[in-house]
């Protein structure tokens, strides 16, 4: 929607499922993730044209995250606690099983290490409101870092850019 002119400038129809959540491409000033419970679709404005960049594995998609140095790269949590790594063309990469075997953890979110290809930082959060966070090298599917019982739940991460390695985190219990 262009609020200038009051038009619909691209429309993103043929979904199967309603959107959850929208992520504007760091690499394609044009292109749009889409995400449903379903699937991770890219839309590119430009033509008008839906592109499928990732799948519903064994539950649901629950949150999704551009690679900031890697065009193309993008990581898919979902409910069971499987993050998957797909690349620019849409193929996976790797699927990593979260350590819980239970399945009873679900990703609440995932963010990439902006000074790394291949860290992934991976949130999740049990029905019974605790959490856990992990450090997962997507190269060797290798668990770096776990900080186990979080109180709470973790439903959100975010890297701090003037302090490496260092990262902030959001739950239900103590805020930030």
């Amino acid at each position: 929607w262009d609020w200038t002119t009051l038009r619909e400038v691209a429309h993103c129809g043929g979904l199967s499922h309603a959107a959850q959540s929208l992520l504007w491409s760091p690499h394609d000033s044009d292109g749009l993730l889409v995400q449903t419970e379903e699937d991770v679709w890219f839309f590119s404005m430009a033509k008008s044209r839906l592109e499928r960049r990732g799948k519903r594995e064994s539950s649901a998609v629950t949150c999704a995250a551009w690679h900031g140095g890697v065009v193309g790269r993008l990581a898919v949590g979902y409910a069971d606690g499987t993050v998957c790594v797909y690349g620019a063309d849409g193929k996976r990469l790797v699927r990593v099983q979260g350590k819980k075997v239970d399945k009873s953890y679900a990703v609440t979110e995932v963010q990439w290490d902006p000074l790394s290809e291949n860290y992934l930082l991976v949130a999740y959060v049990s029905g019974k409101q605790t959490g856990h966070l992990s450090l997962i090298d997507t190269e060797t599917s290798e668990f770096l870092l776990s900080f186990d019982k979080q109180p709470g739940g973790i439903r959100a991460i975010a890297w701090l850019r003037s302090m490496p390695g260092g990262f902030l985190t959001i739950d239900e219990r103590s805020g930030v």
